[in-house]
């Protein structure tokens, strides 16, 4: 059994990672429920929590960030309005392999990596108080590396005849 403490003792302190753009890895994810906001037309959509840990860090390694994400769109944004939110993560965690017209089960996004732009957002707290919440502003893929071995095989493969000039 474990005593919570009293209100007055509790801690609000969170870490805010920098304004930066860090390597993150989707942890895990919630189990999926109504939202807790409705849209314009007043309807509650199905939404799940992924959480983002920070990878490329020494100071904010295993920080953890997490975003809410509604789960019955998978909008890519060709028409009027912005993308979903599902839409960019997965095409960011899935790079190459992304296929939009295949959408992905959320559990096998779990354990992909990414880049994520964090961005801070400040906001009035209940009592007045203004408060900062780190926020994942953008996604994009990680960028494979070509092996020395590849990058080797492609300047010997050169021949005069590739050069343009």
């Amino acid at each position: 059994m474990v005593q919570l403490p009293k209100r007055e003792e509790s801690s609000s302190e969170f870490v805010i990672p920098d304004e930066d753009v860090y390597t993150l890895v989707l942890d895990r994810l919630s189990e999926e429920r109504l939202g807790k906001f409705p849209d314009k037309n007043g309807e509650l959509h199905p939404e799940q929590e992924f959480y983002f840990k920070i990878l490329d860090d020494a100071e904010f390694a295993g920080c953890e960030l997490r975003v809410y994400v509604r789960t019955d769109t998978f909008y890519d944004g060709s028409g009027a309005g912005q993308p979903a939110k599902a839409y960019l993560i997965a095409k960011a965690l899935l790079g190459a392999s992304f296929d939009p017209d295949s959408p992905p089960d959320t559990d096998d996004l779990v354990g992909l990596k990414c880049r994520g732009t964090i961005t801070h957002k400040k906001v009035m707290g209940a009592d007045g108080s203004e408060r900062t919440f780190a926020n994942i502003s953008s996604f994009s893929a990680m960028r494979a590396r070509k092996s020395k071995a590849d990058q080797t095989t492609d300047k010997e493969s050169l021949t005069v005849e590739d050069v343009p000039f």
